[in-house]
């Protein structure tokens, strides 16, 4: 599962090699512009049967959300923005469903800072997950109702652990 896929690189690749194991992708990108360049990707790359591809946010409730695409950043906005427009969200656990997953063997999040939102979003009892890469943005989580604290319990938790590219662990952040 590619959450914030973009214009898919990662479903792609990683379209590429599950294609010949007859896995699939679910690329998910909530941009109208970014999910056209999307599809298009995946259909260059003979890829329509692996990847599978939503146009939908990924959030804790499903609805409706201001969403901004703003230089090369596009997210989830709170306040009423004149750039604005309006997409679709659900929680990932109907996105799951909808597939009738109940293992990810691997589930990359890319949201410029709803990553705590699209985390609560799961159902931890109905699906289980291998390997979860996640960029994380800081800087945008109090734009997401959250603090470093409650990323730090999250993980806890759930038993998690976060590590940099540099594979140095952080076991709380402020």
């Amino acid at each position: 599962v590619d959450i914030g896929a973009h214009h898919g690189a990662y479903a792609i690749l990683l379209g590429k090699l599950v294609q010949r194991k007859k896995g699939s992708i679910i690329a998910v990108e909530p941009n109208p512009s970014a999910f056209k360049i999307l599809k298009e990707n995946v259909r260059k790359n003979d890829l329509e049967d692996t990847v599978k591809c939503e146009s939908v946010a990924i959030m804790e409730r499903s609805g409706t959300f201001q969403f901004t695409d703003y230089e090369d950043q596009s997210r989830i906005v709170e306040s009423v923005d004149p750039a604005a427009f309006t997409v679709e969200a659900m929680p990932l656990s109907s996105l799951l469903k909808k597939y009738s997953l109940a293992a990810v063997d691997i589930m990359i999040i890319d949201v410029e800072g709803a990553e705590l939102n699209v985390l609560r979003s799961i159902n931890w009892e109905e699906c289980r997950f291998g390997r979860i890469f996640c960029e994380l943005h800081p800087y945008n989580w109090k734009h997401f109702g959250y603090s470093g604290i409650d990323m730090s319990e999250f993980l806890r938790e759930h038993n998690f652990r976060c590590f940099d590219m540099y594979l140095r662990e952080h076991k709380e952040f402020m």
